[in-house]
C-alpha cells in the first residue's frame, strides 16, 4: 500500500546533508590528498602508546600528563608537514565550549531520534505527533514539558522518518515585509511569519530546549491515521496553515494567527472528522476544545506583550493567557495512546511500552 507520494509530489525535496535513519550523511567527505584523517589517528596514537610507559616513569602525575600532550601538539604538527596541511592553532577555551555543546545536543537529538523511529516502527505506527522539549521554566505551566509538536511521517520510498511542523521565520527588523529598509531601525522588530516545512527527527531533536533526553509520542487511532495519509497525499495540509502570521500564544479559536501546536491541532481535527476547512474547524475549537491556560503575573504580561513573536494585540491583559499547548493535547480525546521517552534512552524498545490515556 502506498503511504504517501515522493517528497517533490508534496513540494519538498530531500536535501543533501540530512540524516537518514539507516545512515549519516553530513555532505560528501573529501578524503586527504596525501594522509587520510584515519591513518594521522592511527598514527598518533601508536607514537602515543610508544611513548607513554606510564609505569615505567618515576614522575608526577600533572608532569606525565603535560609530557604527554605536549608531545602530541608536537606529533600533530609533524604529521600535518608530512601530509603538506598547516597545523591549526590550538582553538580557543571558548570555542571548545560550544563545540563540547554542539557535541552534547547531537548525541542528546540522535538517541532521541532513534527511540522515536525504533518505537513507532515496532508499534506498526505510520503517522504520530510528537513533542520536544523546551525551557527549565515551561513545566510550571505545563506539565509535560514539552513546547513544539509535529507530524511524524515515514516515507516508505526513502525509508525515512519526516516530522512535519509549523516552524516561524524571523522578518529582518531592518527591513518592512516588502523588503524595503526602515526609516527607523530601532523600532520593535516586525513579527515573524509562520510556515510548513518537514524536519529530520534528528534536527527536530536539536532545537530543543534543554539537554534531556525526554519526548513524547501522541499516537492517533487508526481512523485518524488514515486521516492524515489523506491530507498529506491530496496537499490539503498546507491548506490548514490559513495565515503566515505567527503568534507564540495564539488563541485557539483566533483566525487571524498560528503557531505550531495549534496546527497540530487543525491537523488532528481534520484527519479525525475528514474535514479540512479551517474556519469550520476554528470554530468545533472554541466549542469543544479545552485550550491550556498560562497564569502569568501583570509584568510577565508586559514582557510577553513586547516579545517580537507575541502579537500583543492578541494578548489578554485579564484571565490566563489561553493557547493550544501540549498538556492540552495530551488530555484531549484526539489520541489513542501515548509514550513519554525520559532518561536514559534506550534507542531499541520503548521505555514505557503502550499507555493509556
Amino acid at each position: 500500500m502506498r503511504l504517501s507520494p515522493s517528497p517533490a509530489a508534496l513540494g519538498f525535496s530531500n536535501s543533501p546533508g540530512l540524516r537518514n535513519r539507516n545512515g549519516v550523511l553530513f555532505g560528501k567527505a573529501e578524503p586527504h590528498p596525501k594522509l587520510s584523517e584515519m591513518d594521522e589517528d592511527l598514527l598518533l596514537d601508536e607514537a602515543l602508546d610508544a611513548f607513554t610507559p606510564a609505569p615505567l616513569l618515576n614522575v608526577p602525575l600533572h608532569v606525565f600528563n603535560a609530557i604527554r600532550l605536549y608531545t602530541q601538539i608536537g606529533l600533530s604538527q609533524s604529521l600535518a608537514a608530512i601530509s603538506g596541511v598547516k597545523a591549526a592553532p590550538p582553538e580557543d577555551p571558548a570555542q571548545q565550549r560550544v563545540q563540547k555543546t554542539r557535541l552534547m545536543k547531537f548525541e542528546v537529538a540522535d538517541a532521541l531520534a532513534d527511540w522515536m523511529a525504533v518505537t513507532l516502527s515496532q508499534a506498526n505506527v505510520q503517522f504520530a505527533v510528537v513533542a520536544r522539549q523546551g525551557g527549565l521554566g515551561l513545566k510550571k505551566h505545563d506539565a509535560t514539558g514539552m513546547l513544539h509538536t509535529g507530524i511524524a511521517c515515514f516515507h516508505p520510498e526513502q525509508n525515512q522518518w519526516k516530522i512535519y511542523n509549523l516552524v516561524e521565520r524571523q522578518l529582518d527588523k531592518k527591513l518592512d515585509p516588502s523588503g524595503k529598509k526602515r526609516p527607523l531601525q530601532w523600532l520593535r522588530p516586525y513579527p515573524p511569519t509562520c510556515e510548513i516545512r518537514w524536519t529530520d527527527p534528528v534536527d527536530f531533536f536539536y532545537q530543543q530546549g534543554g539537554y534531556k533526553k525526554e519526548a513524547l509520542l501522541l499516537i492517533p487511532p487508526p481512523g485518524a491515521q488514515a486521516g492524515l495519509k489523506a491530507l498529506f497525499e491530496s496537499g490539503w495540509y498546507k491548506n490548514l496553515a490559513f495565515t503566515p502570521n505567527y503568534n507564540l500564544v495564539s488563541a485557539p479559536h483566533s483566525k487571524t494567527s498560528l503557531n505550531c501546536n495549534k496546527w497540530t491541532l487543525l491537523m488532528m481535527l481534520a484527519a479525525a472528522k475528514a474535514e479540512a476547512d479551517p474556519e469550520r474547524l476554528l470554530a468545533d475549537i472554541g466549542r469543544n476544545y479545552k485550550p491550556g491556560g498560562l497564569n502569568v503575573s501583570f509584568w510577565q504580561r508586559l514582557f510577553a506583550a513586547s516579545d517580537p513573536r507575541v502579537r500583543a494585540n492578541e494578548v489578554p491583559w485579564q484571565g490566563p493567557i489561553e493557547t493550544v499547548t501540549v498538556e492540552s493535547l495530551l488530555k484531549s480525546d484526539l489520541f489513542e495512546h501515548h509514550i513519554f521517552c525520559v532518561e536514559p534512552v534506550n534507542s531499541h524498545r520503548p521505555l514505557f511500552g503502550w499507555s493509556r490515556l
